[in-house]
């Protein structure tokens, strides 16, 4: 993978478990880590959620290979103000591990 084309940053999340003080956990998205990428939107789509209409836009995300990373993780993209990239799919185009790809959605956080 050509690194000039990793020309954006994101931060890498995962959901921990905080006390809550009852005896109870709370979970909580912790920032554990930033890469580069290089980030191509495909075609967005549009579809009824709880009878409103919501808008979403997948994006192809290429990344320096890494062991950690899940769909149970999430980015925050600074291109992105106000959304988050869930994780759909986690991809290793095989040995020798020259990147990481990733298909991603973008979906709006409550702020």
């Amino acid at each position: 993978m050509d690194a000039g084309k990793l020309n954006r940053l994101v931060t890498i999340q995962r959901v921990t478990l905080v006390p809550n003080g009852s005896g109870g956990f709370t979970e909580k998205w912790q920032d554990v880590g930033t890469a580069k990428v290089r980030a191509v939107p495909v075609a967005g789509k549009e579809g009824l959620v709880a009878g409103t209409l919501q808008a979403s836009q997948p994006w192809r995300i290429d990344m320096r290979y890494r062991e950690d990373l899940s769909t149970a993780d999430q980015l925050r993209a600074a291109w992105l103000p106000g959304k988050i990239l869930t994780l759909q799919s986690v991809a290793d185009p095989g040995d020798p591990r020259p990147g990481l790809w990733l298909v991603v959605f973008a979906t709006a956080v409550a702020t």
